[in-house]
């Protein structure tokens, strides 16, 4: 990174230094210290990553962590709706996951460019091993009637965890390079994007679920101690990195001018390029749409599926399951459709999909076959007023068998799931084929920051509406919603290609 300081008077060149990066006798003085500090470390043995232990102990230590990172965020889910039973609580407790990336996200990785990476990486998992033994001695404590000051420090020490994770993933990317030789650089970051994303299907959908299932919180939060320890202590034996003084005031000033400048470059960018805007829109409406069927998950396998909130696994085990079969698809699927309509498509499937989710409780109710008993739950007489007297009609909800409502509803998650990949893989890229190459990374930085903030009111007006009305009807809502804005974008395609055609009629032949 540059330096807003003066740069030194020019010196005279020093001598260049032998091969083993000595300074000849009686040279040291002519050799100015900037010079020796800024040498280049030594490049890493060119061998294949399976010999390379040093990567292999950063590698692992990155699986577990992030396993034990979206564990975490499964268990809280399930504390909160234990001790809450409010949808209103469960989006507080994911933005104390989501807001740390917004306020500290881009300050840590600057800060972390001056630090001692191995360092940072020790240190910021001693905390988080630390910080699952106070959310241990939480679970502990008798909440009660007292449950508001018991919720908000469960979300004082989310937001903590959060905050102290900012600071180890900028320092293990970081790290990389000084581990692995150039020449497999590529295959390296390739294995820490796979692990991190296998990462969220095990710790939020198998190993998660399974031990809390099994052992209860206690042995979960030992567990995920232990993981963040032994992590510290993978990582303990790698070698240091160069670091260098720096003023954190005079850093974060330049933060703030450059995430300044990043914002209104993509600004520009946008206005210029519709289609990136639209593409952006999109992914930042996924992601916000993913952190809302997160928070209202849990009430609704409660309250509808009558069954614990620790079974959510349930519901979003076969949503991520449709979210790797399309992902996986899609490279051939798009040779033959276009972006933009697979785009349409995943709304569409995605809205409807949510209306079902919503409604199917109801028609579980209705429906001959669906019925676990055959006495009524209650029945509803509507009266309808006719010319000629009035026309009476009985509805009788009967219990649902609630073992086929749960197939169904995992059903109806791995269509959504579907959906949900073909809005999010091909916005993404159309946003990267679009980009300027030089500023694509700040762009997408960006974008993180801003879809993070986006969610921020929908998280809390969502909760507390389904608090209000439930969860289900919620669901009907968003579904409406996504499908209203499919009819927009096909009325503006529609007008789009009709002004086209008009233009081309106009044109005067060649």
């Amino acid at each position: 990174m540059t330096s807003d300081r003066p740069a030194p008077p020019s010196v005279a060149p020093a001598p260049a230094p032998p091969a083993n990066g000595a300074v000849p006798a009686g040279t040291a003085a002519l050799v100015p210290a900037a010079v020796v500090a800024v040498r280049p470390a030594p490049e890493p043995p060119d061998v294949p990553l399976w010999r390379n232990r040093p990567f292999l102990a950063l590698w692992t230590a990155q699986a577990i962590t992030q396993t034990a990172h979206n564990a975490l965020w499964y268990a809280l889910m399930v504390l909160v709706e234990q001790v809450s039973h409010s949808t209103t609580h469960l989006g507080v407790t994911i933005l104390t996951v989501v807001l740390p990336s917004v306020l500290f996200g881009v300050v840590a990785g600057v800060f972390v460019d001056h630090w001692e990476k191995r360092t940072v990486l020790i240190v910021t998992n001693v905390l988080r091993a630390a910080l699952m033994l106070g959310f241990l001695a939480l679970t502990h404590v008798p909440h009660g009637d007292g449950s508001r000051g018991w919720l908000l420090a469960l979300f004082a020490l989310s937001f903590v965890f959060s905050t102290v994770t900012q600071f180890f993933a900028p320092a293990e990317t970081a790290l990389i390079p000084a581990l692995v030789h150039p020449r497999r650089l590529l295959q390296a970051n390739s294995g820490f994007h796979l692990t991190f994303l296998a990462s969220q299907l095990a710790g939020l959908v198998l190993i998660g679920p399974l031990i809390l299932k099994l052992f209860g919180m206690t042995v979960f939060f030992l567990l995920l101690a232990i993981g963040f320890a032994v992590s510290a202590a993978l990582v303990w034996p790698l070698p240091r990195t160069h670091h260098e003084r720096f003023s954190p005031l005079v850093e974060t000033q330049r933060v703030v001018r450059r995430l300044r400048g990043d914002i209104h470059e993509l600004w520009v960018f946008l206005r210029r390029d519709r289609g990136s805007a639209w593409s952006m829109a999109h992914l930042t409406l996924g992601s916000t749409l993913a952190l809302l069927v997160a928070m209202l998950a849990p009430g609704y396998v409660t309250s509808v599926l009558d069954i614990a909130a620790e079974d959510v696994v349930f519901v979003l085990a076969p949503a991520g399951l449709g979210m790797i079969v399309a992902a996986l698809s899609l490279q051939r699927v798009a040779r033959w459709v276009s972006k933009e309509a697979l785009i349409r498509f995943g709304l569409g499937v995605l809205g409807a999909t949510l209306v079902l989710i919503g409604t199917v409780p109801v028609l579980w109710q209705l429906l001959p076959f669906t019925r676990a008993g055959s006495e009524p739950l209650r029945v509803i007489e509507l009266a309808l007023p006719l010319t000629q007297g009035a026309l009476g009609i009985v509805i009788r909800l009967y219990p649902p068998e609630q073992s086929s409502l749960l197939l169904a509803v995992g059903a109806l998650t791995l269509v959504a799931g579907l959906g949900f990949a073909c809005v999010i893989v091909p916005a993404q890229t159309i946003l990267q084929e679009r980009a300027p190459a030089d500023s694509r990374g700040r762009i997408f930085a960006v974008q993180l920051m801003l879809g993070s903030l986006a969610s921020v009111i929908p998280l809390l007006g969502v909760g507390s509406l389904a608090d209000l009305v439930g969860t289900p009807w919620v669901f009907v809502g968003l579904g409406l919603g996504l499908l209203g804005f499919l009819w927009f974008l096909l009325r503006r395609a529609a007008r789009a290609g009709t002004l086209a055609g008009q233009v081309a009629s106009n044109s005067p032949a060649p």
